[in-house]
């Protein structure tokens, strides 16, 4: 999952849904879980608690996790803390109604449109790049190559005639 835009989806979501500069998000706790090294990697996980108000009072407060597997103990725990404001955030903004909910689900939709068009036009780039011409030059068609026919029994010869005899 792509944290940045999943918190900027969210923030342009409620935008469009309270206003912009008509609610606020902050967060009220967080709490590493765990921080566990096994070989290579570090695992963390952690715990958010968001809340949400708007200009007019109201407010709901959730609770987010998520958890982290990353090469350095650092990386994990910050991806670890974003990650779970980030849950929060998006749990605590959908318990305001559906219509949080609905314009997420037409964002989504248009960000995978926009990725299907992306993909879409890097292969035609990429096919573009591919020369029409292969450096391999064909002299003659298959047809035209001159087939040796074999024939499929041995045909003995003196000497093998005389060793089998022998024995």
């Amino acid at each position: 999952m792509d944290l940045t835009a999943e918190h900027r989806n969210l923030i342009l979501t409620a935008n469009k849904v309270f206003g912009e500069d008509k609610w606020s998000h902050t967060v009220v706790n967080q709490t590493l879980d765990f921080v566990e090294i096994i070989g290579a990697k570090c695992c963390t996980g952690c715990v958010s608690f968001v809340k949400v108000q708007l200009e007019n009072g109201n407010f709901h407060e959730d609770i987010g996790y998520y958890s982290a597997e990353e090469s350095t103990k650092g990386l994990s725990i910050y991806n670890a803390r974003v990650g779970s404001a980030i849950n929060a955030l998006r749990r605590v903004l959908l318990s305001f109604g559906d219509k949080i909910e609905k314009e997420l689900q037409l964002l989504q939709k248009q960000i995978d449109l926009k990725q299907a068009n992306n993909i879409q036009k890097s292969v035609i780039q990429s096919d573009e790049q591919i020369p029409d011409k292969s450096n391999v030059s064909i002299k003659a068609p298959v047809s035209h190559v001159q087939q040796i026919k074999c024939k499929s029994e041995l045909e003995p010869n003196k000497s093998t005639n005389q060793l089998i005899k022998g024995l």
